[in-house]
């Protein structure tokens, strides 16, 4: 029994020791079947501040099996993307900006399908954080590009560029590039070893031992960073996962800045050095709530500790805690003296930091009331002089006592401001409500920003100080004064403060091109009283010649377009954050949404997809242009009478009416269509008017086991201006905007008005002709549209009027459901004896002589319609 007890054992031993190593090689298996990145390279073009980024990664899928490949690719918080392209096959398939559901859906549509697809859109409530799904075929390679680009901004006396790189896995062949190009003498450089998000790991004597710098001239710097695997396996197998930085500032001086004009677009820095600083009135409002309870309460602590450290002689400072109620640490502000009264000082700061350190957390969070009390008290504690008052906000959850509203929180701040003290508002934590604290912040000339639960929270706290902590102007305005610049076109041009360390960019459009000077005014408050800086600039337009990088020299003749673009999206972004009026947030959105489009932009308002099409598949079409018909059908051509017309694409197999002189009704006869083909509804060369349309299939079975047949897509052609419809989206010239917002658009002479809560889109020609577009989808809650179960659209002729007589082509009736009048049921005999109608003379001096001619397509095509 012994032994058989043993041999049982060993028996199971060796069962376990077999199983263990299938899973081993089912997970070894797996593992190398995932796909793999063999190639990654970025390169960073950086010209006058603004930085064009390329981000290449190769991937192969060795699998027999289609496969997801998903990157996080992490980009600055400022970047835009601005470019996103699959090579697949030796083609390479560029992306299309469309609204994020609509992007979402055709990538979904495009995996489902095994197709490669890619897709890219912002994810929520990551700001610095783009998801990028790549779904690999079997057996094949594809190239991935992302291009995004920013205007970097300088932060204490620095201009910071960011790279991240996290391919989770060693790469062969891995390469960063960053080539700059400034107007000025690049006067500090510094390229600092790969480092992570934590701020308590970051040493500033460290250098990039691998990267290579070179110097062609002093105002440009090209970097090259060639990781070998064993380097970037030095630190963890999994490579190399963190930040690749470039840290340059420029000579600034005393003038007016530098002003870049090219192509019509100017873009003016400004940021002058060596004036004294500002004394400030700085209230620090802490949130002491129960939630602030543990490591959160004790890195507050050491934030203020520092904070304190960093007051200057001439500022005032108070404390005001708040849980429930508030309390002010002194009645009045106390203020820093100079160094021969150290012992004063010394006392005050030590009381300070002993009051914090002594703070505990508990209780509810009542904002309003904290907010409220800050403000009443700087403004009674004001002194003569120059100062920068201000206020710092911390809070780490939502509004849980008092006013908890947070639109009537917002009012009652801002009704007790009145624009009078900046709060810079810090949102500790990811139950922190950002939304506010950003909302705070912009309302009353500040700055929001999210503090991290992190080991290095003190040091995001302080850091943010730091930034704001030295006040060289206030009040700061730009007024170019001269007529050659569009004043509606000026980017923010009004600072409430200029801090040590930081630059003031403003941008806009010239009214003349050639013009040769600008001329500008600078006004602002310093600590000697009011300025102004007056000056004329003269205007040379930049040679700019082909140098080797990512930029090419057509994109560096439009970086001043370019530059004005991204700030006027950036701006009217964060104003409609603000705005109360329900109509102008929807037209400043509206406005930011054709920008983003215009200038290739992915936006919080817009997403980008690629995917690359099957043969015989329809909808993976180019959206901006028609489709050629490559049908040998023949076209169908119908001439109309002048006036109130009838049209349409009907709710299964296309119909068209037509009005036959001396007969009260319409005849309604069916047009067999194929899925894909593109038909001509109507041309009038005359008139410059041209209607095509994309048929789909439907769900449904027509009564011949054919799929039944919609229109899809329509391109509507009016002097000149394109308009593309489909049930999803309206673009027109290229600007591109959803249904679902009830908006006039005035083109030309043209007006289009999307009506009935964006299921009908209205166009009034500019001869007097109306024509309307029906959407119908399919309801989301009974799964169905009249039966349809099919997205589609229909095309009435409203008004005929104003049409030439060279007007042609295929005029659609509506369905039974949809006719504006009853039609008279034809057979195949009688439509035949109809081929030639009637010509008739009106005595209208606009209809003129009509005469109505169609071409039924087959011997078999034309069937009654049941009605």
């Amino acid at each position: 029994m012994e032994n058989q007890g043993s041999r049982a054992w060993c028996s199971f031993d060796v069962a376990i020791i077999i199983l263990f190593a299938l899973l081993l090689g089912i997970y070894a298996q797996d593992e190398s079947t995932k796909p793999r990145i063999y190639s990654l390279h970025i390169m960073s073009d950086i010209k006058f501040r603004f930085a064009t980024t390329l981000v290449t990664s190769r991937v192969v899928n060795p699998g027999k099996n289609s496969k997801e490949a998903v990157f996080d690719i992490i980009l600055p918080n400022e970047a835009y993307i601005a470019n996103f392209t699959l090579e697949i096959g030796g083609k390479i398939y560029t992306g299309q900006i469309k609204e994020k559901e609509q992007a979402k859906k055709e990538y979904d549509k495009a995996k489902k399908r095994g197709q490669s697809a890619g897709h890219v859109s912002q994810k929520p409530r990551e700001t610095n954080s783009f998801k990028v799904e790549v779904n690999v075929a079997a057996q094949d390679k594809v190239t991935f590009n992302l291009t995004y680009q920013e205007l970097l901004k300088r932060n204490k006396g620095t201009y910071t560029h960011t790279v991240y790189i996290n391919p989770g896995q060693p790469v062969a062949d891995m390469r960063v590039d960053v080539a700059i190009l400034e107007s000025r003498e690049i006067t500090k450089l510094r390229v600092p070893p790969i480092r992570n998000d934590l701020l308590t790991d970051i040493d500033i004597t460290e250098t990039n031992d691998i990267a290579i710098i070179q110097r062609p001239t002093e105002k440009s710097v090209y970097i090259t960073y060639i990781p070998s695997m064993q380097q970037q396996m030095a630190k963890s197998a999994n490579g190399i996962s963190g930040q690749f930085v470039v840290e340059y500032d420029v000579a600034h001086g005393l003038g007016a800045g530098d002003l870049l004009v090219v192509k019509g677009y100017f873009v003016h820095f400004f940021a002058p050095q060596d004036i004294n600083p500002l004394p400030k009135d700085v209230l620090f409002v802490l949130d002491t709530s129960g939630s602030m309870i543990g490591t959160k309460l004790v890195q507050l602590q050491q934030a203020m500790l520092r904070m304190l450290n960093e007051l200057h002689e001439g500022d005032q400072f108070n404390i005001l805690r708040f849980d429930s109620n508030n309390q002010l640490w002194r009645k009045t502000m106390q203020r820093i003296m100079s160094k021969h009264h150290d012992s004063k000082n010394s006392s005050s700061r030590r009381a300070a930091e002993d009051y914090i350190t002594q703070l505990t957390a508990g209780g509810s969070t009542n904002i309003n009331s904290a907010l409220l009390k800050a403000i009443e008290v700087l403004k009674t504690s004001q002194i003569e002089g120059e100062r920068s008052p201000l206020i710092l906000f911390l809070t780490d959850g939502e509004a849980t006592a008092g006013v908890r509203n947070k639109d009537e929180i917002l009012a009652n701040v801002r009704r007790a401001n009145e624009g009078e003290i900046s709060i810079f508002s810090l949102a500790f934590g990811q139950f922190a409500d950002y939304d506010l604290v950003k909302r705070v912040a912009v309302e009353n000339n500040g700055i929001g920003r999210k503090i991290y639960e992190d080991s290095d929270a003190a040091l995001q706290i302080s850091g943010f100080y730091d930034e704001i902590a030295i006040t060289l102007m206030k009040n700061v305005s730009f007024q170019y004064l001269s007529d050659e610049v569009n004043s509606s076109s000026v980017t923010k041009s009004i600072f409430s403060n200029y801090f040590r360390g930081s630059e003031m960019v403003v941008a806009g459009k010239l009214e003349d091109s050639s013009a040769d000077t600008v001329t500008l005014e600078i006004l602002g408050n310093s600590i000697d009283g009011a300025f102004t800086l007056k000056t004329i600039s003269h205007i040379k337009t930049p040679h700019f010649r082909q140098v080797e990088g990512l930029t090419s020299l057509s994109d560096i003749e439009e970086i001043s377009e370019k530059i004005w673009a991204y700030l006027t999206i950036k701006q009217i972004l964060e104003k409609s954050l603000i705005e109360k009026d329900p109509l102008q947030k929807e037209q400043m959105k509206f406005r930011a949404l054709q920008l983003s489009l215009k200038y290739n932009f992915v936006t919080p308002l817009t997403s980008m997809v690629v995917t690359k099409p099957d043969v015989g598949y329809v909808g993976d079409t180019e959206d901006s242009q028609p489709r050629k018909d490559t049908s040998t059908t023949p076209r169908r051509v119908v001439k109309k009478k002048a006036g109130r017309g009838y049209a349409g694409g009907g709710g299964g197999d296309p119909h068209f009416m037509v009005r036959i002189i001396g007969i009260s009704h319409p005849f309604c006869f069916d047009v067999r269509t194929k899925p894909g083909e593109t038909y001509r509804l109507l041309q009038d060369p005359i008139k410059g008017m041209t209607i095509n349309a994309e048929i789909k299939s439907g769900h449904k079975l027509n009564k011949y086991g054919e799929p039944r047949t919609y229109i899809g897509k329509l391109f509507i052609n009016i002097k000149q201006h394109n308009v593309t419809l489909t049930t999803d989206f309206i673009q027109v010239d290229g600007n591109r905007f959803p249904w679902s917002k009830e908006l006039t658009y005035h083109l030309g002479g043209n007006t289009l008005v999307i009506k009935d809560n964006g299921y009908q889109l209205l166009i009034r020609c500019y001869f007097g002709a109306e024509v309307l577009i029906k959407r119908h989808v399919v309801n989301q809650t009974s799964g169905t549209d009249s039966n349809s179960g099919t997205d589609f659209l229909n095309v009435y002729i409203e008004r005929m009027d104003g049409f030439s007589k060279a007007i042609t082509g295929l005029i659609d009736s509506s369905p039974p459901y949809m006719c504006p009048h009853p039609c008279v049921h034809t057979s195949k005999i009688l439509m035949l004896l109809f081929r030639q109608l009637y010509t008739h003379d009106s005595h209208h001096e606009n209809e003129g002589i009509w005469s109505t001619f169609f071409r039924i397509p087959g011997p078999s095509n034309v069937e009654r319609i049941a009605h």
